[in-house]
């Protein structure tokens, strides 16, 4: 499967279950953004994966990160 045209946010996703999707999407060829408050687990996500810390308890930081991941996938 290609998913070459998609552009993906997880949030959550620096461990477990989004850090799995995160990493077989990239693997499929979407663009990923992972947004964490982990941070130490965000620096092992594989590269090719934009990655920052996030909080989606914050509306200023969810607005931050959309407008962040967009400009970063492009």
């Amino acid at each position: 499967m290609n998913l070459s045209d998609l552009k993906i946010i997880v949030t959550g996703g620096a461990q477990g279950m989004g850090a799995h999707f995160a990493k077989r999407l990239l693997e499929a060829g979407a663009s990923v953004a992972v947004g964490d408050v982990n941070e130490e687990k965000l620096a092992e996500l594989p590269e090719g994966i934009h990655r920052r810390r996030f909080d989606v308890s914050d509306p200023d930081d969810i607005e931050s990160f959309v407008k962040w991941a967009a400009e970063s996938m492009g």
